[in-house]
């Protein structure tokens, strides 16, 4: 990258599965074609947090909640849908409900601890 041939260079990460790095390459040029290529690259190779990053960028917020949901990561859905994609907010709780519900009698504290967490959004929210 030094003597600036940058075909040479993505090609070496493409082939090196650094993508981390061509996220923050294909992120600066705005090549929105090859970030997509690359959030479909990193969502099948199970890169979940590059994924989620180009498909926020190319703003697919329905990729975004589909890969945080299929990751388990309910509270930061809870979040991002109250953030960015309010419509899909309660279908995204009662999922988390569920979610704490099964695991209720593995850990206890864990989930006393998340279930709180649980109602403050709630009503934080006012739903």
């Amino acid at each position: 990258m030094e003597i600036g041939s940058f075909t040479i260079a993505e090609d070496c990460m493409f082939k090196a599965r650094d993508f981390n790095g061509l996220l923050l390459y294909y992120s600066c040029i705005n090549n929105r074609v090859k970030l997509q290529n690359l959030a479909e690259s990193a969502e099948t190779g199970g890169y979940h947090n590059v994924a989620y990053y180009s498909y926020l960028l190319l703003n697919d917020l329905e990729k975004c909640l589909d890969i945080l949901v299929k990751s388990h990561k309910y509270p930061e859905a809870a979040l991002f849908c109250r953030t960015y994609y309010a419509g899909k907010l309660a279908e995204t709780l009662e999922l988390w409900n569920k979610e704490i519900n099964l695991e209720d009698q593995n850990n206890r504290i864990g989930i006393f601890i998340l279930k709180r967490l649980f109602i403050f959004i709630c009503h934080f929210i006012k739903i």
